[in-house]
C-alpha cells in the first residue's frame, strides 16, 4: 500500500517533523495534533519540501499525523475543444486521481482494521490504548466488541435459564399438588356412592356414612393443604422470577429483595447485581483512565520542575562530571533569577566586603616605626578590643618577608608581594593579630601581615603615577607569582576606553606596567573565577599582532583551581612584550623585559630644588623630591 501519512511522537521540544509522501500541491499537505486537525500558517508552516514546522512545540507524549488529503473536487486541468494538450496537464490529473485513489485504499482498510477489532477481535481481551488513536498499529486489537457482545449476552441467557428451570421446577410441584386434590376428590365420590348403596341395611350404612364422612372430611383436608402449596408454590413463582398481566406480553421482574419477608433474592436481584456489577466495572475502568491522566499530569508536572531546575541551578553534559551554573538572569523569561545570579551577586557582595574592610583598615590608628630595624627592635602591646594592632613602617628599605626573635618571641612579616621594593619614600602598613600563634619557636610566629603601602610625600608638585608600575625583587631559581583577577576598568587603566571594558588586575593593581629580569620564571594565577573567558597570553604587539610563545606554558582553564600562564625568560626576549586577553582587546598592557636596557638607566625626575629660571635634576628610581620656588 502506497505510503498517504507519517506519524511521529511529540517530545516537547522538537518543532520539525519530517513527510515522505509525495503530494501535487502543499495545500493537499494535512496535519493533525492528537487527533485534532491544525491550521497552515496559523499553527504549522511548510518548512520545506518534506518538512512541516510548528510554531510552538507538541507536548510530550502528543501524536503528530502528516497526510495527504489530495483535492477531488474537480480535476487538476481542464481541457477544451481546440485548446493545446500538455504532457503535465495529463500527468496532473493521472496522478490527482491516483493519490485519490491511494488515499481511498487507506481509509477502506483503516475502516476495515476498525471492523475486524471491533466485530471479529472485539472480545474485550485487550481495552487499553485510544480508540480515536490515528496509528492502527497502536491501537488495542480487541476492544470490546460484537464477541464481547455475544459472550455478555450468552451470559445473561444462561442465567435467565437457570431461573427458568427453577420456575419450571415450582410449577411442576404445583401440579402435584393438583393432582392430590383431584385424587382425593375421586375417593371422596366413591365414599358418597358406598353410602347410598348401604342406605338399605341401617346400622351399616350408618356406619358405613360415618365412615366415609370421616374419609371426606380427610379428603377435603388434604385438598386444601394441597391448594396451599400451589399457592404457596404460586406466591414463590412471583416472589423469585417475574410477573405478568398481559398473558406474557410484558413482565415486571421479581425478586429484588426490597424486603427479605415479601420479596427475597430471586432474578430482578439478580439482574441487579449484574447491572451493578457491570457499572462498577465501567467506574473502575473510568478510575484507571483517571490514574492515567494524573500520571500524565504528574509527568508534565515532572517535566515542567526539571525545565525551572535547569533554568534555576546547573546544566551538565557528561552525567555530572562537570556543571555550567543556571540562572543568570540574562533574560528574565527563558533564564531567571537563579544559582548562578546568586554566585554573581555573592562574587559582587565579597568585592563590596574587601572595599569596606579596606575602608575600615584605612580608618585604624597605625603606631609608627621608622624602619625594619625599629619593627623588629620592639614587641607589640596587647590590644584589649580586638586583640589586633596596626603599624606603619614609614622607610620601607629591605622590608621583606621574614622572621626574627625578641625577648624571646619568635616573629614574621607575610604576605607582602614579591613584587614589591621597599624604599624610603615608601610607608608600608602592617597588622599585628596577638591570636595568630604562640610566638614560642621558629615554626610557630607570631605575624605582621601586609595590609598596603602609600607614598610618603604625595603631593602635587611630583610628577604623578597614574598607571601603577609593579618591579619589585625577583628571586633566582624560585617561581615569581602574580596574582590576576579581571574586573572593570578605571581611569589609572592604560588603556581604559579603548577596547574591553574589563582589564586585568595584577596583585590589586589596575593593569600595571611590569618588570621583568632575564632568567626569572614568572607565574600569572587565573584560579580566581573571574578569569573565567580571559586567557592571558604575551604578544609583541599591543592589538596583538603577533603571540608570543617561547617558554610559555598555559594550564588548565582561567577561572578554575590551578589555571595560570608561565614565562621562563631569557636574555632574547623582546626589549618589550604585552599580556594581553585572548578573547577580549586592550585588557592588559606592557612589559620592560631588561634585555637591551636597563630600567635603571631611565631618567627619572627625583630631586633637585626648582626654580622659576633653573632647576637641577638627579638620576634615581625614588621620588623624593625637593622644594619649588
Amino acid at each position: 500500500m502506497a505510503t498517504t501519512q507519517n506519524a511521529h511522537t511529540g517530545n516537547g521540544s522538537t518543532v520539525d517533523y519530517s513527510f515522505t509522501f509525495p503530494y501535487l500541491k502543499s495545500t493537499d499537505i494535512k496535519v493533525s495534533l492528537d487527533g485534532v486537525v491544525k491550521t497552515l500558517t496559523d499553527d504549522y508552516t511548510l518548512h520545506n519540501a518534506t518538512t512541516i514546522r510548528f510554531g510552538s512545540a507538541p507536548g510530550n507524549g502528543a501524536i503528530v499525523r502528516i497526510y495527504r488529503d489530495t483535492a477531488s473536487d474537480n480535476l487538476a486541468s481542464t481541457f477544451y475543444p481546440g485548446s493545446a494538450i500538455r504532457s503535465q496537464d495529463l500527468n496532473d490529473n493521472y496522478t490527482q486521481n491516483l493519490y485519490v485513489t491511494q488515499e481511498g485504499e487507506y481509509d477502506a482498510a483503516s475502516a476495515a482494521d476498525y471492523a475486524k477489532r471491533f466485530v471479529i477481535d472485539g472480545d474485550g481481551s485487550d481495552t487499553s490504548g485510544t480508540e480515536e488513536h490515528p496509528l492502527i498499529a497502536s491501537r488495542p486489537p480487541k476492544p470490546q466488541g460484537v464477541p464481547f457482545a455475544i459472550t455478555t449476552a450468552n451470559s445473561a441467557v444462561t442465567t435467565a435459564n437457570a431461573a427458568d428451570t427453577k420456575s419450571d421446577s415450582a410449577v411442576t410441584t404445583a401440579n402435584a399438588a393438583n393432582t392430590t386434590a383431584t385424587a382425593a376428590n375421586a375417593t371422596a365420590g366413591t365414599a358418597n356412592s358406598t353410602s347410598n348403596t348401604a342406605s338399605t341395611n341401617a346400622t351399616t350404612a350408618v356406619n358405613t356414612a360415618n365412615t366415609a364422612s370421616t374419609n371426606a372430611t380427610t379428603a377435603v383436608n388434604t385438598a386444601n393443604a394441597a391448594d396451599a402449596i400451589a399457592d404457596s408454590a404460586k406466591l414463590a413463582t412471583d416472589r423469585l422470577v417475574a410477573t405478568t398481566s398481559n398473558a406474557g406480553s410484558t413482565w415486571t421482574l421479581a425478586g429484588n429483595n426490597t424486603n427479605a419477608s415479601t420479596d427475597p433474592k430471586g432474578v430482578g436481584y439478580a439482574v441487579t447485581q449484574a447491572e451493578a456489577a457491570v457499572t462498577t466495572a465501567n467506574s473502575a475502568t473510568t478510575t484507571a483512565n483517571n490514574a492515567v491522566t494524573t500520571a500524565n499530569a504528574a509527568d508534565t508536572i515532572a517535566d515542567t520542575a526539571k525545565l525551572a531546575t535547569d533554568r534555576l541551578v546547573a546544566t551538565t553534559a557528561n552525567s555530572g562530571s562537570t556543571w555550567t551554573l543556571a540562572g543568570n538572569n540574562t533574560n528574565a523569561s527563558t533564564d531567571p533569577k537563579g544559582v548562578g545570579y546568586a554566585v554573581t551577586q555573592a562574587e559582587a557582595a565579597v568585592v563590596t566586603a574587601n572595599a569596606a574592610s579596606a575602608a575600615v583598615a584605612a580608618a585604624v590608628t597605625y603606631t609608627q616605626k621608622a624602619n625594619e630595624a625599629a619593627l623588629q627592635g620592639f614587641a607589640p602591646a596587647e590590644d584589649a578590643d580586638d586583640n589586633l594592632g596596626y603599624y606603619e613602617v614609614t622607610d620601607s628599605t629591605n622590608l621583606v618577608n621574614e622572621g626574627w626573635v625578641y625577648s624571646g618571641v619568635h616573629y614574621k612579616v607575610q604576605s607582602i608581594p614579591a613584587t614589591f621594593e621597599g624604599a624610603p619614600g615608601l610607608t608600608v602598613r602592617l597588622s599585628f593579630d596577638f591570636n595568630s600563634a604562640s610566638g614560642a619557636d621558629a615554626s610557630n610566629q607570631r605575624a605582621f601581615t601586609y595590609m598596603s603601602y602609600f607614598a610618603n610625600d604625595p603631593e602635587s608638585r611630583y610628577l604623578p603615577n597614574p598607571r601603577p608600575f609593579v618591579a619589585g625583587t625577583p628571586v633566582s631559581g624560585q617561581i615569581n607569582y602574580y596574582t590576576v583577577k579581571v574586573a572593570a576598568k578605571n581611569a589609572f587603566h592604560r588603556y581604559n576606553g579603548t577596547g574591553s571594558s574589563n582589564g586585568f588586575i595584577i596583585n590589586g593593581e589596575q593593569g600595571p606596567f611590569l618588570e621583568w629580569t632575564p632568567g626569572i620564571t614568572y607565574r600569572f594565577d587565573q584560579s580566581d573565577s573571574s578569569n573565567a573567558s580571559h586567557t592571558l597570553k604575551f604578544y609583541e604587539e599591543a592589538d596583538k599582532t603577533t603571540l608570543y610563545s617561547t617558554g610559555v606554558t598555559l594550564n588548565g582553564t582561567p577561572g578554575s583551581a590551578g589555571a595560570y600562564t608561565q614565562i621562563v625568560t631569557t636574555d632574547t626576549l623582546p626589549t618589550v612584550l604585552h599580556y594581553m586577553c585572548a578573547e577580549q582587546a586592550h585588557e592588559g598592557n606592557g612589559v620592560q623585559t631588561n634585555t637591551a636596557f636597563d630600567r635603571t638607566a631611565l631618567p627619572v625626575i627625583d630631586a633637585g630644588n626648582f626654580t622659576l629660571t633653573s632647576s637641577s635634576a638627579t638620576v634615581s628610581t625614588i621620588y623624593d623630591g625637593g622644594a619649588f620656588t
